[in-house]
């Protein structure tokens, strides 16, 4: 099957990043690694950081399908390891070009950690209990990010899964305590909020 020039420009950037460092890679060198005129990436990709979100678009595409399929729904703890295990699983594919992409040196590391949705969207659209509660949005958006930071740095140290599945382990249980240990008073907090808005529409 003929690959579009969309998908000869993703392959390309990853393979450029296979040995080059995102700071040093251009649109120029994208097409002529993919043999395509610079106009015809301009006229899918608006800039250099567009390819680069085409692809972790579509590897999020594969996490939420491997996710809903391996976890239980309805274990937020479980979804939070299924999902972070399945992308690094994925990015070992091209292990070489993520650490270029988004490690210590590159300029593009805090672009990606500070656009975040799409992962706390994975998140969303396989969890089934309740999403409205103080205690899951604090552990979604804040857990999930922070656990995936510390996690994807440590693979980038050592790729060893069965280390980074134990790592996990240890900080999602970690987490846990430490949601355990403040749930009361959240949940405490939701009630008051629940029955003032009661109060209100009676």
């Amino acid at each position: 099957m003929t690959k579009s020039n969309k998908e000869k420009a993703v392959d390309a950037l990853l393979s450029l990043l296979e040995k080059e460092n995102y700071n040093l890679i251009t649109i120029e060198k994208v097409a002529r690694r993919a043999k395509l005129k610079k106009e015809n990436i301009k006229a899918d990709f608006l800039d250099l950081d567009s390819i680069v979100h085409e692809f972790l678009n579509n590897t999020d595409l594969e996490v939420g399908d491997l996710t809903r399929e391996d976890a239980n729904t309805k274990d937020p703890k479980d979804i939070l390891f299924n999902i972070i295990l399945n992308k690094l699983e994925l990015y070992s594919r091209q292990r070489n070009a993520i650490i270029n992409l988004i490690g210590k040196e590159s300029n593009f590391r805090n672009k990606y950690f500070f656009q975040m949705t799409n992962i706390t969207r994975i998140f969303d659209n396989i969890y089934i209990n309740d999403k409205q509660k103080s205690l899951y949005k604090l552990s979604r958006d804040i857990g999930l990010i922070h656990i995936y930071k510390q996690t994807i740095d440590q693979w980038i140290l050592d790729d060893d899964m069965s280390k980074i599945m134990s790592f996990l382990d240890q900080k999602l249980i970690k987490s846990g305590e430490i949601f355990e240990q403040i749930s009361k008073p959240i949940k405490f907090v939701d009630n008051l909020v629940s029955k003032f808005s009661k109060s209100r529409s009676a």
